[in-house]
């Protein structure tokens, strides 16, 4: 990994690892997620991580074990649930966008 890391880096290429529903990682597999945030050169890191996930995943971060890797969180972004009006514009947009053409409310 930290060869393919180096190689990317040498082409200016930037690697990123998007970990969605990452409330559900187990704290063996969020230890290895802490161990390559450690992979860096002296100029920068070779892996960005994102962590996406429910308020569990706030929860478990913020166990003892899991300080160091708390520490490396640089950017932290809560998505408050949708308004009623809102959460219709989203249905009627994943509906509409396959071809349905008729409005869902009345």
């Amino acid at each position: 990994m930290n060869e393919f890391l180096l190689q990317a880096y040498e082409k200016g290429e930037k690697v990123v690892l998007i970990v969605d529903e990452a409330q559900g990682l187990k704290p063996a597999m969020l230890e290895e997620m802490r161990l390559l945030s450690n992979l860096e050169t002296a100029k920068s890191k070779l892996l960005q991580i994102i962590l996406i996930g429910q308020p569990e995943l706030k929860k478990t971060l913020s166990r003892p074990e899991f300080r160091q890797l708390k520490q490396r969180i640089n950017v932290r972004f809560h998505i408050p649930p949708l308004t009623e009006e809102e959460t219709r514009a989203y249905i009627e947009r994943r509906v509409t966008s396959p071809g349905q053409r008729a409005a869902l409310y009345g």
